[in-house]
């Protein structure tokens, strides 16, 4: 069975290990978090600190751990503990990892092995807020285990996420398409993917790449063109907005125009130069000099027929690659039966796509480029942005009657069609889209990609509006870019508010508005808790005068062995704290906020600096403004006064709200014994705050019902005995 390290502990079982004696295993958290989980062999669980049983050495031995550094930590515990461990169980070499050292953070690289860091596979495949290894396996399984079982079934789970996510058929077919190795698919960029394919044609129309040094990239004159990004008109726009998106833009611009390193004579300036002296020398094209003659070029060949008669490799290539993913697509709906076949031309076609976007790119590394060209780069990206600006003017000439570009970002605009109906606006966007593309050479193609109505432009990379992809459908969805509700730098309070706020705002039903409101943030103590958790990634190298939750969350562990991964998501939340507390003070992790219930959370940092200006951002051109005051406290929050204690009426509603309770804690009690599969274990201990029982459990955890009860001079006996 395969091995899981998490961080500084690991934990091995095998089912075929047959050990009698005082063995005892260490469980571990369930909601460790899914870091540097790389490691895999044959090898059964076992405490080695355990200073009796010595002969578990030589089973150890028998069964072939494989990957022997990863018994580098239990050599460290059992040398403090005063244990012996062989020097056959960790033999792997000093200068990988030295637990001496502040931190471990090392790379072996065993022969035969490919090792794979699922934590950084699954932070791309699936971008979530949480990055536990409970919170990957709900949304990929949809299914709870019990501790026991998860430790035991912990590598199994780890492949089953992959399967799931088809993540080996996807590498498999990337290597394939690259010609490349599946390791390097997973660890080099995507500068290697293209190199891989573009050297190979290279060679083969007799080019070679040029080798280019650090200081020669230094010294390479920078780009000098940039996309088109317009500043949009911000506010709602209630009438259709067309949004036509170029299709591969920048590739089908190389392809048309026949841009390449082989077809790049320079800079205009070069080109003069060689018509009047005709001969130059140490011309710069990109990093390198170049010596140009005039015995080069044949007699009356002109600068533009060398350059359409002679096609460069890059939209060789380009062309190469979009005809195949077509065919691969087509064969993708005729084999569509099949699903295992319909899953290796998926990943096949995905392969290509990516690697036909990021083709431009490999030109325009100027910083750490192996073959940058800034000349290629420039010319690229100028005839983009030309493209865009000529379908701007052709929209806002007045030949579409009143519709006109409200919005453009590099290779899409935003039309706004006043006073149409969609169907009409649909219609618009069908003629604008074949007159775009009939202007502009081939493969350059302009598609209309959705109506959305209505329409909340907010600031550039930032809209949200209902979308529409066809005229027969009825009812929208709801989409939104670079705002609250699709950013994990906030908490999910503020994008659930905020989507349903908007939505409400698109229906005009603002009264609704105003009622959800009130009802959301006058209920915010009865949320479950995950949804005031903030998760943001960690960076590690901070400014010693930072003042940044993840760096305080890291350095109050004080392990440098438990120093998180760079990029890893630290879950924190925000507590009420003194009137003149700093906010860095009042920064918990869940963890603490669940086992010390003398901590609140802090309603009004989330309403005041979280809610609101979310909203606000939002709804800026609205002539809307919110503002909130909490109201007093439901029944059992706070401590009650003499005279409630004194009343049958809040006694009650105590007890009510009290034997409610009770009923909803035994209800929870029997879903987890079902999923547990037993009837015995302290369930309210758990904290998988990706499960829905625990996070009520913690709710009830935290309630003062019984407190105030107390308050009415009914002890736990009387309690029992009214119950």
């Amino acid at each position: 069975m395969d091995l899981i390290h998490f961080r500084s502990v690991k934990y091995r079982i095998s089912p075929h290990a047959n050990v009698s004696g005082n063995v005892y295993t260490s469980l571990l958290s369930p909601l460790m978090p899914a870091t540097t989980v790389a490691v895999e062999c044959d090898a059964f669980a076992i405490d080695i600190t355990n200073k009796e049983q010595f002969t578990y050495f030589v089973i150890l031995e028998l069964f072939n751990p494989g990957l022997r550094y990863i018994w580098k930590d239990e050599e460290c515990r059992c040398n403090a503990r005063g244990v012996s461990v062989p020097a056959g169980l960790s033999q792997e070499v000093q200068e990988y990892w030295n637990p001496e050292q502040p931190s471990f953070h090392f790379d072996p690289k065993p022969r035969g092995r490919i090792l794979m860091n699922l934590w950084k596979l699954l932070r791309n495949e699936l971008p979530l807020r949480s990055e536990q290894l409970a919170t990957f396996i709900f949304q990929t399984d949809f299914s709870r285990k019990i501790a026991i079982s998860y430790k035991l079934l912990s590598a199994k789970l780890n492949l089953q996420i992959l399967c799931q996510l088809d993540f080996f058929t996807r590498v498999a077919e990337m290597a394939r398409v690259y010609g490349i190795q599946f390791s390097e698919v997973l660890s080099r960029g995507s500068q290697f993917r293209v190199e891989s394919m573009l050297l190979r044609l290279a060679h083969l129309k007799q080019f070679v790449g040029a080798s280019i040094s650090p200081a020669q990239r230094s010294l390479m004159p920078s780009p000098e063109t940039i996309p088109l990004t317009m500043e949009p008109k911000s506010g709602l726009y209630r009438d259709p907005v067309i949004v036509l998106d170029f299709q591969s833009l920048y590739p089908s611009v190389i392809i048309a125009y026949n841009y390449c390193f082989s077809t790049c004579l320079g800079r205009i300036s070069n080109i003069k130069d060689f018509a009047n002296t005709g001969n130059i020398e140490h011309v710069q094209i990109g990093p390198l000099n170049y010596s140009i003659s005039f015995h080069d070029f044949k007699p009356k060949v002109h600068v533009r027929n060398f350059i359409f008669y002679h096609s460069g490799v890059m939209p060789i290539l380009l062309e190469e690659i979009l005809n195949t993913r077509i065919m691969v697509k087509n064969a993708i709906k005729m084999y569509k039966d099949d699903s295992r076949l319909s899953r290796i031309l998926d990943a096949r076609q995905l392969a290509l796509k990516l690697i036909a976007n990021v083709t431009y790119g490999y030109s325009a590394a100027n910083f750490s480029g192996r073959m940058p060209c800034a000349e290629v780069a420039d010319a690229v990206v100028s005839k983009g942005r030309e493209t865009l600006e000529n379908a701007i003017a052709l929209v806002n000439g007045g030949t579409y009657g009143s519709a006109r570009v409200i919005y453009g970002d590099t290779d899409s605009m935003f039309v706004l069609c006043p006073g149409s109906s969609r169907e009409e606006a649909f219609e618009i966007g069908k003629r604008i889209a074949n007159d775009v593309t009939a202007a502009n050479p081939s493969p350059m193609k302009l598609k209309l990609e959705k109506i959305m109505h209505p329409l909340i432009l907010e600031s550039k990379k930032r809209y949200v509006g209902i979308t529409y992809e066809n005229v027969e459908e009825k009812e929208g969805t709801f989409d939104a870019k670079g705002i609250e509700t699709v950013r994990r730098d906030s908490c999910p309070l503020v994008s659930r508010i905020l989507e349903n706020v908007l939505k409400l705002i698109f229906l005009k039903r603002f009264s609704a508005v105003v009622r959800y409101l009130d009802i959301q943030l006058s209920n915010l103590d009865r949320l479950p808790l995950t949804d005031f958790i903030f998760s943001r990634e960690y960076r590690k190298l901070y400014s010693p005068k930072a003042v940044v939750p993840a760096k305080m969350i890291a350095e109050r562990n004080r392990d440098p062995r438990d120093e998180p991964e760079v990029g890893e998501r630290l879950s924190y939340l925000i507590v009420a704290g003194p009137p003149d507390a700093r906010l860095i003070a009042c920064v918990r992790e869940p963890w603490e906020f669940i086992k010390d219930r003398h901590l609140f959370i802090n309603y009004d940092y989330y309403v005041h600096r979280q809610v609101l200006p979310a909203l606000h951002r939002a709804i800026d051109s609205l002539p809307i403004r919110f503002t909130w005051h909490r109201p007093p406290s439901a029944v059992g929050v706070r401590s009650w006064c003499a005279k409630c204690s004194n009343e049958l009426g809040p006694l009650c509603d105590a007890l009510c709200e009290y034997f409610s309770e009770q009923h909803e804690r035994s209800q929870l009690n029997r879903a987890c014994a079902t999923c547990a599969r037993s009837l015995y274990g302290n369930f309210s201990l758990c904290t998988n705050l990706s499960c829905k029982v625990s996070a009520r459990y913690i709710q009830l955890a935290r309630s003062r019902v019984a407190d105030a009860l107390k308050l009415h001079n009914l002890s736990d006996k009387t309690i029992k005995l009214l119950l």
